[in-house]
C-alpha cells in the first residue's frame, strides 16, 4: 500500500510540474479564392490554378487572426496537381502564403473525398484532403483542406474556394490524465497480485 501511495504522490508531482515550453498547435482556418481550371481524363483529374497572382484570401480565424485577416491579396502561391481518386499521394506542398513576417503552408498527404457534380453549365468539383498545416510561431498541426469550384464547364476557367482548418488534436492535459489513470490501474493490479 505504501508503494502505491508513493507512486501516486510522484505522479501528482509530475503532473503538476510545468510542461517544457513549446509552441502551440494551430487552431482556426484560412480560406482562399480565385480562378481555376480542371480537367478529367479517365481516372485522372488535373487542377490548374494558373497565375498565382489571381489567388486571393478572404477569411482567417483562430491562429491566423489577426495576422492574415488584415488582407492577403495575392499573397498565396498554389501548386497545380493531378490525382487519380481517393487515397494517399506523394506528399507535396499545396500552397504557401506569406504576409509580413507570417508564413503558412499546407502539405497534402491524402485525398479523402473527390466528386464531380453534374450541372447544366458543366460540372463542379468538390475535393477534401488531409495533410500538415504550418504557421510561423506554431507547431506543425494536422489539417484538412476543402476545395470546391463554382459550376462551370470542364476545362473552362472558373472560380474556386479553398479552406484549410486545423484538425482537432488531443490536449496535453487530457493525455496526461489518461496516462495517470493507466499507471494507477497498473499499480493497483500489481499490488493485488502481490497480496494474493
Amino acid at each position: 500500500m505504501r508503494h502505491l501511495l508513493l507512486a501516486a504522490t510522484a505522479l501528482v508531482a509530475i503532473s503538476a510540474a510545468p510542461i517544457a515550453a513549446q509552441a502551440a498547435p494551430i487552431t482556426g482556418q484560412i480560406s482562399f479564392g480565385g480562378p481555376v481550371s480542371y480537367s478529367t481524363s479517365g481516372m485522372t483529374t488535373a487542377i490548374d490554378f494558373g497565375p498565382t497572382a489571381n489567388v486571393t484570401q478572404f477569411t482567417a480565424t483562430g491562429s491566423f487572426s489577426p495576422g492574415f485577416d488584415a488582407g492577403c491579396f495575392n499573397c498565396a502561391v498554389f501548386t497545380d496537381f493531378s490525382y487519380t481518386g481517393v487515397g494517399a499521394v506523394a506528399p507535396f506542398e499545396l500552397y504557401t502564403a506569406t504576409l509580413g513576417l507570417l508564413t503558412t503552408t499546407f502539405t497534402l498527404n491524402a485525398i479523402t473525398q473527390s466528386e464531380l457534380i453534374p450541372n447544366s453549365r458543366g460540372a463542379f468539383l468538390n475535393l477534401e484532403a488531409t495533410g500538415t498545416l504550418t504557421l510561423t510561431g506554431f507547431d506543425p498541426t494536422p489539417g484538412v483542406f476543402t476545395f470546391s469550384t463554382q459550376p462551370g464547364a470542364e476545362n473552362a476557367r472558373v472560380s474556386f474556394s479553398a479552406t484549410t482548418f486545423a484538425a482537432p488534436v488531443p490536449e496535453p492535459a487530457s493525455l496526461l490524465l489518461l496516462g495517470a489513470g493507466l499507471v494507477g490501474l497498473g499499480l493497483a493490479r500489481r499490488s493485488r497480485s502481490r497480496a494474493a
